[in-house]
């Protein structure tokens, strides 16, 4: 009844109320009986036990008080968590007196394993992403109590006694979920920084993820490797975790991780996720496809944060760019009508550059080539101009990596979407179109170009080069350059009919002299 009396009274709007409450469950954490039959009656009751009956008066009375506390809803569930966290607190200052050997044993570690076990149970994290407020900072409360009695216990991070303890891998846990709730993210945070800080052998956050990152890993992606072939929806609360733990671990963890970590992130951006994520996808609902895109759009943004995060080391990527281009980034550039779609190809654009600025090898590039140039051409035209800003960027790098080996059906499907780019109303997609044009033509040899192709591309070069804008005529000079070495005559004939007409004649007067020496 007092157990009732107080999980009521932390459900009260009032701070008086709430303090009184707190000050009580502090009280009964202080004294080592009631502490231990406190912490079974609520734990099991959070967790919704069902009690198995006993043979003594001990255990009828256990069972009795256990049903009696019936937790059902979000609300009671965080009056119950805020008396727990006080009933921890109050035990705190006779922990080291009750467990005088070095770090968390006897009955205190059992109590603390239970716990922590409990913080990370379905139905609390279920609670965390679709109850009030309250909830979730409940469990952050909890959480934090718990950490300081692992910290308290004088713990340390100096090898295998650490990996293997649970109440310190479950507290994590917790942490990650705690990270992924809005309303809780900061306060998580502050949390794994004291943890780090106060477990000795621990520098700083991104070492205890490190040396946990494998558990933390399993236990959040379990259900992924059931013989199902699942996968998760957009908001599903292990999606949500998933992306906390890869965004708080440091570059280095997730490079060393990236043979667990890549085939995940294909599975959800891949074709085989639409048919995973709608029971008949021939009919796929309304519902359905902004469902897929939501979810595509999550784990998009994901590898985008992984892939341009300056503390991943580009090797570790490197072998697995190959088959995260092929199989999640070039399948959701072609075009899709909707604002997901474009908001998808958006994202896979930056993907794609930021993966190339990595170093993409020149043998993975020639081999995607035949997938992706089309696409990209096709894609030079999209609406947005972000996206044919991207892509424009990402052309440039891939001319830039192949050698002259482009062939001449290539070069005459390419070059006028390429050429379309310098009259672009975004100044910026006109620049990186200058770019592309210039690596463009180094990426065959000479012959490949010479006809229609040059003589074309020389002639509204020179046009260009006349623009207002002085930053966009040394572009489009670079250009030209490049072009000398394809066909000087072409060059030197525009250069002669320019320099009489263009504002200014310098570049002009430049050019005819490279061709004239070629």
């Amino acid at each position: 009844k007092v157990i009732i009396v107080l999980c009521k009274s932390f459900s009260s709007d009032e701070k008086e109320i709430f303090r009184s409450a707190m000050k009580c469950a502090n009280a009964l954490g202080g004294n080592v009986d009631s502490r231990g039959v406190a912490l079974t009656i609520v734990l099991s009751s959070i967790r919704g036990d069902i009690a198995s009956g006993g043979n003594n008066i001990g255990d009828k009375i256990e069972m009795s008080a256990r049903t009696s506390i019936i937790i059902s809803s979000p609300n009671q569930c965080a009056a119950a968590l805020y008396f727990l966290s006080g009933l921890l607190r109050g035990g705190s200052s006779q922990a080291e007196t009750e467990t005088p050997a070095k770090g968390i044993s006897g009955a205190f570690e059992s109590s603390l394993v239970e716990i922590s076990s409990t913080m990370v149970h379905e139905r609390l994290l279920q609670y965390l992403h679709v109850s009030p407020r309250q909830f979730a900072y409940s469990l952050l409360d909890i959480c934090g109590a718990v950490i300081d009695l692992i910290i308290s216990s004088g713990q340390s991070c100096d090898g295998n006694y650490v990996a293997g303890n649970s109440a310190i891998q479950d507290t994590l846990l917790c942490c990650i979920y705690l990270l992924s709730c809005g309303v809780t993210k900061a306060g998580a945070m502050r949390l794994l920084d004291s943890f780090a800080q106060g477990l000795t052998g621990v520098k700083d956050v991104s070492q205890l993820l490190d040396i946990y990152f494998d558990d933390l890993f399993e236990l959040i992606t379990k259900e992924l490797h059931e013989p199902t072939g699942a996968v998760w929806e957009f908001g599903d609360i292990n999606v949500k975790a998933f992306d906390s733990l890869l965004r708080t671990c440091h570059g280095e963890t997730i490079g060393h991780k990236m043979g667990k970590i890549g085939p995940i992130l294909e599975s959800h951006l891949s074709g085989e996720a639409i048919s995973s994520l709608t029971t008949a996808p021939s009919s796929e609902s309304k519902e359905d496809v902004q469902l897929i895109f939501q979810t595509k759009l999550f784990i998009m943004a994901l590898v985008q944060s992984i892939v341009s995060n300056p503390d991943l080391p580009k090797k570790y990527v490197q072998p697995f760019a190959e088959a995260l281009l092929t199989n999640a980034v070039i399948p959701n550039l072609v075009w899709q009508v909707g604002s997901h779609a474009s908001a998808l190809r958006k994202l896979s654009a930056a993907v794609l550059l930021s993966i190339l600025q990595g170093g993409t090898s020149t043998l993975t590039i020639c081999k995607l080539c035949p997938e992706l140039l089309p696409i990209l051409k096709s894609t030079l035209g999209d609406d947005d101009g972000i996206i044919r800003e991207l892509v424009s960027v990402s052309l440039s790098k891939i001319f830039e990596a192949l050698p002259a080996v482009l062939g001449e059906q290539a070069i005459d499907k390419l070059y006028p979407e390429l050429m379309r780019g310098l009259d672009d109303g975004n100044e910026n997609v006109r620049f990186a179109s200058c770019d592309a044009l210039r690596n463009f033509l180094r990426c065959a040899p000479a012959a490949n170009y010479r006809g229609t192709a040059i003589e074309y591309m020389v002639e509204n070069l020179f046009v260009h080069l006349d623009d207002p804008n002085p930053g966009l005529q040394e572009k489009v000079y670079a250009a030209l350059v490049a072009a000398v070495s394809v066909d000087p005559a072409v060059v030197a004939k525009n250069a002669e009919a320019s320099i009489f007409s263009h504002r200014h004649s310098k570049y002009c007067k430049k050019l005819l002299n490279l061709a004239c020496d070629k």
